[in-house]
């Protein structure tokens, strides 16, 4: 039975984080794994990660190969939405990236157009396609910019993404507890 219930429905998540796995990917190459640099790109991820679970944030990751091709925007009742194959996503989170594809730029500048939120963490990338330019950094004006601190992430989507709350008697999210919300 508890199979049944975890496996039921439709996973249901309202904001997609890009995967920044093409600006890791730049910094590979012989000896990479033990670089500072590549170090502490690494832990920037893994932090981000860290602070929407810990806040009861859930997302999914978006890769920009597979959004370039799968991705688009339509109306929703409340707003626009990000449709991504079957899953649907009121809120886009752009994590400290290296480099982003064009693509993904044209895509969330049309969708904070369409009104959706589009929030960029710390400094948008430098390169565009691999190639140095001040693209990112003009579209992360037309959308909005946080520092990447827990309090200023979490507070710039909590708004528009959090469906589930799980408090101690402080009203403090419970940083221990993972869900999976689920519709059926």
């Amino acid at each position: 039975r508890l199979h049944a219930v975890l496996t039921r429905g439709e996973e249901v998540r309202d904001l997609l984080v890009i995967q920044p796995i093409e600006s890791a990917w730049t910094l590979a190459r012989q000896g990479w794994r033990g670089e500072k640099r590549t170090n502490d790109y690494d832990q920037k991820i893994v932090t981000l990660r860290d602070w929407l679970l810990e806040d009861n944030l859930d997302f999914d990751y978006g890769d920009e190969e597979m959004l370039s091709r799968h991705a688009r925007i339509k109306r929703g009742a409340g707003g626009p939405i990000l449709q991504f194959g079957k899953a649907e996503y009121k809120s886009i989170l752009v994590p400290e990236m290296l480099t982003v594809r064009s693509s993904t730029l044209k895509l969330l500048e049309e969708f904070a157009a369409a009104g959706g939120l589009v929030v960029f963490v710390g400094e948008p990338a430098a390169y565009v396609d691999a190639l140095e330019s001040p693209r990112a950094v003009e579209t992360a004006r037309k959308c909005r910019m946080v520092k990447a601190q827990k309090s200023a992430v979490c507070a710039a989507v909590a708004e528009s993404c959090r469906r589930v709350s799980l408090c101690d008697e402080k009203g403090r999210e419970i940083p221990a507890t993972l869900y999976m919300l689920r519709e059926d």
